[in-house]
């Protein structure tokens, strides 16, 4: 099921069409060429950046709509086509049912972009894919066929509303990352968080009685033990995360078991230059304030030390 990717109209926005691109890209001459027909649409794809166009047509012959994705680059001489949802003639699956946003983001040093797409396998099983594109100088935006293997496809039938609605390809590749950064420790997926320019993730050691904070700000992750911020003390399991914005800061709190119940917090911070700071003095003083019980007033206590 992997990916029988799709996307979505005809219909686009260009935003500050890049200089050197190999011309604005015409969806509609494209389709033409190929004797595809548009699939009408009323609600247009937003797009974010020139070079990338999206589209939902019927190929010839075909009476269940497929989906593609155009992009340009100074170094073609022709818009290049990614084929993300077809099907072969005579056949109704798969078929693609809508798309999100085209949504940009930097991951390990590369400007990204991704596209979200709910496909029709079977007539039972729906799907929620992404696909995602890096940034190349010459090429425009480049698939990015590693990190398109590597994170799944949402099961929509099983996901329940809540779970669809949550979905958020940004965050699925920063997790797909995280799961790999440090395989010699435990990934916590329960306890990340995805903010709009960083991420905050938790591993442990369980072996060690060791947790660990890890960050990262679009380049590669930050990682630190717990003991830099509580010295001496046994993590004995990661009991929630939480975020606070101050100003122009992100401030990450994780609440830790310290064993004979006793909880601990852990502070890191990201600036939106990308600078990110381990809170050790934060810590400390929301610890000696004894406001750890749970993540609600240690939140608090936080958002106290910093007015």
């Amino acid at each position: 099921m992997k990916k029988h990717l799709v996307a979505v109209f005809w219909t686009m926005l260009f935003l500050c069409p890049r200089s050197g691109a190999a011309g604005a890209l015409d969806p509609a001459r494209y389709l033409a060429q190929r004797g595809w027909t548009p699939f009408e649409d009323s609600k247009p794809v937003q797009l974010p950046q020139a070079g990338i166009a999206a589209l939902r047509y019927y190929e010839q012959g075909r009476s269940v709509p497929s989906c593609g994705i155009l992009t340009a680059g100074s170094g073609r001489s022709a818009p290049h086509f990614i084929d993300l949802v077809s099907s072969d003639a005579g056949e109704n699956y798969p078929q693609c049912l809508g798309i999100g946003p085209i949504v940009q983001f930097r991951l390990q040093n590369r400007a990204y972009a991704v596209v979200g797409y709910d496909f029709r396998e079977t007539r039972e099983d729906v799907y929620r894919s992404y696909h995602y594109f890096y940034q190349d100088g010459q090429q425009g935006y480049v698939s990015d066929e590693a990190l398109n293997g590597i994170v799944p496809d949402i099961d929509l039938q099983e996901a329940g509303e809540t779970a669809r609605k949550g979905t958020d390809g940004v965050k699925a590749a920063r997790t797909a990352y995280f799961k790999r950064a440090f395989p010699h420790l435990r990934f916590l997926e329960r306890d990340f968080i995805s903010g709009s320019q960083s991420s905050f993730a938790m591993f442990d050691n369980r072996q060690t009685g060791q947790c660990y904070l890890a960050l990262e700000t679009g380049s590669t992750q930050v990682l630190a033990a717990h003991t830099e911020f509580v010295p001496g003390a046994r993590c004995s399991g990661v009991l929630a995360t939480t975020a606070l914005d101050k100003g122009d800061m992100t401030y990450y709190l994780a609440l830790l078991g310290a064993g004979a119940g006793k909880q601990l917090a852990a502070i890191a911070s990201v600036n939106r230059a990308g600078k990110i700071t381990f809170e050790k003095d934060l810590s400390s003083a929301v610890n000696t304030s004894g406001a750890t019980g749970n993540a609600r007033t240690a939140k608090a206590a936080l958002a106290s030390l910093l007015r």
